[in-house]
């Protein structure tokens, strides 16, 4: 037998062989995709919280034409996030290898923008502590600060963020 011939038939063997393939997971994405909200939910039911919001985000992703522009939730993107504090390269491979639908690097960082973070004492937490302690009796309010000695040293900075001088 020809070896030429012989390739030729292997090589359309494999051309159609790839192509059966693709036209199997095209009809497993449309299954997936006419799924309903509560299909998925029934599904999800058991997972945890976290499991559940990977999941649906998967789910949205199958549904959307291009990952530019999708919408995350803020749960998922703080989990993004987090992920890629504790491993930069592992969060750029899984979002490379598309394993994940995870947000780009500059979408994580207008989000962390966002944040605002603050030092000492927040008010939210005397605000918490004054309304817990409205519903406990006189004689149960006991409370104690403690102060840890620190060093300051005198400098100014340009925040980018808000555009001030701190310091």
């Amino acid at each position: 037998m020809n070896p030429i011939y012989k390739r030729s038939q292997q090589k359309r063997r494999l051309y159609n062989k790839i192509k059966s393939l693709k036209n199997e997971i095209d009809n497993l994405m449309n299954k997936y995709k006419t799924l309903k909200i509560e299909k998925i939910e029934e599904i999800v039911k058991d997972l945890s919280a976290k499991q559940k919001e990977a999941v649906r985000t998967i789910f949205k992703a199958s549904s959307v034409k291009s990952q530019k522009g999708m919408r995350y939730s803020n749960d998922w993107v703080y989990e993004c996030i987090l992920m890629k504090i504790k491993g930069p390269a592992l969060y750029k491979k899984i979002r490379r290898d598309n394993i994940l639908p995870l947000p780009s690097l500059s979408t994580l960082q207008r989000y962390i923008q966002q944040l605002q973070p603050s030092y000492g004492f927040q008010e939210s937490v005397f605000k918490m502590i004054e309304e817990k302690a409205k519903f406990i009796p006189n004689f149960e309010k006991h409370g104690c600060l403690i102060l840890d000695e620190m060093a300051l040293t005198p400098a100014v900075s340009f925040n980018k963020s808000t555009l001030e001088v701190d310091g």
